[in-house]
């Protein structure tokens, strides 16, 4: 519980942040793929209590990206911590890391509840709680994917997904490759 308050603390404070245009990143060349592996590591017991399995493909040889560590670090967790929370027992999140020319696309998959097409456009809002969400879950502000889109529009990236109602959703993100060292 403590933790949660401390995230949601530091949640509503990186807002403040974003909205005040106050956001230092500060980048560095770092594996993408280590980065996933030990926050994989953290979420399996959370994973293990919702009775869902947490797998890892990673496509040939992945480069470092130019990003800042900690603040993909939130990102992550925010969306992994999502797929876990939307899944259904038993189900399987498959997150996946690949090259894409002058980038790294990297993307979570889950068996989850889906996003109704209606509330698709809201989704990055700030605070924005999908009734169908809130009915499933009572946790959550609502700024998670608020916060992760800002952060990896200031890193040079992109952010989106997918979803189908009743099927799952893939969220994913992009980040340049600054230098060809590989992971």
């Amino acid at each position: 519980q403590n933790e949660r308050m401390i995230r949601a603390v530091n949640d509503l404070l990186e807002v403040n942040r974003i909205e005040d245009k106050d956001l230092i990143l500060r980048p560095t060349n770092f594996s993408l793929k280590d980065l996933t592996f030990k926050i994989i590591e953290e979420y399996r017991k959370y994973a293990a209590a919702y009775n869902i399995k947490i797998n890892m493909v990673v496509e040939g040889n992945v480069p470092r990206v130019f990003a800042d560590e900690e603040r993909i670090r939130r990102v992550i967790e925010h969306l992994l911590d999502n797929a876990v929370r939307y899944s259904v027992s038993g189900g399987e999140i498959m997150i996946g890391i690949e090259l894409a020319v002058d980038y790294i696309t990297w993307r979570v998959k889950d068996e989850g509840r889906g996003i109704p097409q209606e509330e698709q456009q809201r989704i990055f809002e700030k605070y924005f709680r999908s009734p169908s969400a809130a009915r499933f879950q009572t946790g959550g502000s609502g700024v998670g994917l608020f916060i992760a889109q800002s952060i990896i529009k200031l890193s040079g990236g992109d952010i989106g997904f997918s979803s189908k109602e009743s099927k799952g959703s893939i969220f994913w993100f992009t980040l340049p490759i600054k230098q060809s060292k590989y992971a």
